[in-house]
């Protein structure tokens, strides 16, 4: 099974789907297990001298070595995506708590990656490959955030029919758009598209908006 595991991997990766590259994830499992195995065998069946012996373990160590510097120099560089504003949290913690459950929401992507962590809301764009659609739909909130959308255009995305279905996928109403600091990148001095929907959070710079 373990090297069946290895030699279905290569032709995981290139399968023709968005999240391809997620298929090789897990294979560090058998590796692991394998590897394990060999360095027995090896010290088994083969005499090495204690200096050769020392270099195949500090060898072996230096995966753990890169894992630990590598956290200790995130950690000691706070920032996005490992850390979040705080202002951010508690605009999530205020959805999870007032929001209702399912309820789509609006954001930028970086935002919309983040909100399904913390709170029980689906998000109109999250992580680019495991959102269908997500060039259209990154197009499209980049444009309503300019307010370059036309009055259809802004109607169908907020309030589409019950529910509209393009390509089969079902698209659902907007019960709440965010708007914060990625937000503020997208679009320019004009907020005409706020026009309509009701102020429910404005807190530390972050706004959300309820649309009725």
């Amino acid at each position: 099974m373990l090297l069946g595991w290895l030699l279905i991997v290569p032709i995981l990766v290139y399968l023709p789907i968005n999240v391809q590259r997620r298929m090789s994830e897990a294979v560090i499992v058998p590796l692991a297990l394998l590897a394990a195995l060999g360095l027995r065998w090896l010290a088994r069946h083969l005499r090495f001298g204690r200096a050769i012996q020392y270099a195949l373990v500090g060898a072996a160590l230096m995966t753990s070595v890169f894992l630990l510097f590598g956290g200790l120099l995130a950690a000691s560089n706070p920032g996005r995506p490992l850390f979040r504003p705080a202002n951010e949290i508690a605009a999530f913690d205020w959805l999870n708590a007032n929001a209702e459950t399912d309820a789509v929401i609006l954001s930028a992507p970086e935002t919309g990656n983040a909100i399904p962590v913390y709170t029980s809301l689906r998000t109109y764009m999250g992580h680019g490959p495991e959102t269908l659609h997500w060039q259209d739909k990154t197009a499209t909130l980049t444009r309503f955030y300019r307010d370059e959308l036309s009055d259809y255009e802004y109607d169908r995305l907020l309030h589409p029919p019950d529910p509209v279905f393009v390509d089969d996928l079902a698209y659902f109403p907007i019960s709440y758009v965010y708007y914060g600091e990625r937000e503020r990148a997208l679009g320019g001095n004009s907020m005409a598209w706020a026009d309509g929907l009701t102020l429910i959070y404005d807190v530390d710079g972050i706004q959300i908006y309820r649309s009725e």
